[in-house]
């Protein structure tokens, strides 16, 4: 038997605050303490009035925190947005809205700039270290070489050992 899926209209859509409970996801609690709403007014200039309106910086700002934050590919950040509530909620879509696809997060980059990226993220941190969700804590991994032991004359290659007369 085969089954056949059909789109059907919804009179309502659900409220996905409900699904995504404030203080059991990650994402309410990033939300909260970094208030991407209060960012946006340092990227009112990107702001077009022209062609159509398109998703609007905050939804490219949050979209490039999710991907940096779970270190998605822009085409795992597309499947995630279409199917994963907590996302869809953190970036302000319905269950039912269309959300963007790979396109869309290489144009923003892009359109944002790295000076821009590097503000908006250091802005970031900065609230999310003063709310204790970030720890400042440094880290240096040194990568140079370290002898650990003399190589005698029966260890090494043959075609490098020395010759004796």
């Amino acid at each position: 038997m085969k089954i056949v899926r059909r789109k059907q209209m919804a009179f309502y859509d659900y409220d996905l605050s409900e699904q995504v409970k404030a203080g059991k996801h990650e994402l309410c609690d990033i939300e909260r303490i970094v208030r991407f709403s209060s960012l946006m007014y340092r990227f009112k200039e990107l702001e077009t009035s022209v062609g159509r309106s398109g998703y609007g910086i905050e939804v490219g700002i949050k979209a490039l925190y999710l991907q940096f934050h779970y270190d998605l590919s822009d085409r795992e950040l597309e499947k995630r947005l279409r199917f994963d509530l907590g996302f869809k909620w953190f970036c302000g879509f319905t269950v039912y809205s269309e959300t963007p696809d790979q396109p869309f997060f290489c144009r923003f980059r892009k359109r944002l700039g790295p000076q821009r990226v590097g503000q908006l993220f250091k802005l970031i941190v900065k609230r999310s270290e003063k709310a204790g969700l970030l720890k400042s804590v440094f880290r240096f991994a040194d990568a140079t070489a370290v002898i650990t032991k003399q190589t005698g004359k029966s260890e090494t290659k043959p075609w490098e050992r020395e010759k004796t007369p």
